[in-house]
C-alpha cells in the first residue's frame, strides 16, 4: 500500500504537522481547522522509470524530527488486520494509504462527507 500523507498533531518535535510524500496519487493533502483539503498532485520532473511511482527523501537538521517522522511512519503501517490498522503506541494524527483514511478518534475532520466522494 502506497503512503501518501501523514499529518502529526503532537509527537516528540513534531507538533501540527503534515507531511505529503511522493505518490502516484492525483491528489496532495493538507489539514488545517479541522478540514483535510485535497489539492492537485503536480509531479516531478524527475523520472525513475515506470517501475517506480515515488521517491521520498528525508533531509534536515540534527533534531529536526527525521528520526520521529521515520518513527510515526513506522507506528502507522506495523499492522494490518481486519479492515484496520493497529500500533502498539498512541499517535494522533491522520494517515493516508492508496484509498484509505484513517484519522484519529480524538481529531476533527469536518469534511468527512466530502472526502468519501473521493
Amino acid at each position: 500500500m502506497e503512503l501518501k500523507f501523514i499529518w502529526v498533531k503532537n509527537y516528540r518535535i513534531i507538533q501540527e504537522t503534515g507531511f505529503n510524500f511522493n505518490h502516484s496519487g492525483e491528489h496532495k493533502f493538507q489539514y488545517k481547522h479541522g478540514i483535510l483539503q485535497l489539492e492537485p498532485n503536480i509531479k516531478g520532473p524527475i523520472d525513475f522509470g515506470r517501475n517506480i511511482t515515488g521517491v521520498t527523501a528525508i533531509a534536515g537538521e540534527n533534531g529536526s524530527g527525521k528520526s520521529s517522522l521515520c518513527e510515526i511512519s513506522l507506528l502507522t503501517t506495523a499492522t494490518w488486520a481486519n479492515g484496520m490498522f493497529g500500533y502498539d503506541e498512541p499517535f494522533k494524527g491522520i494517515v493516508c494509504y492508496a484509498n484509505y483514511i484513517f484519522i484519529h478518534k480524538d481529531l476533527a475532520v469536518k469534511n468527512q462527507k466530502e472526502l468519501k466522494e473521493y
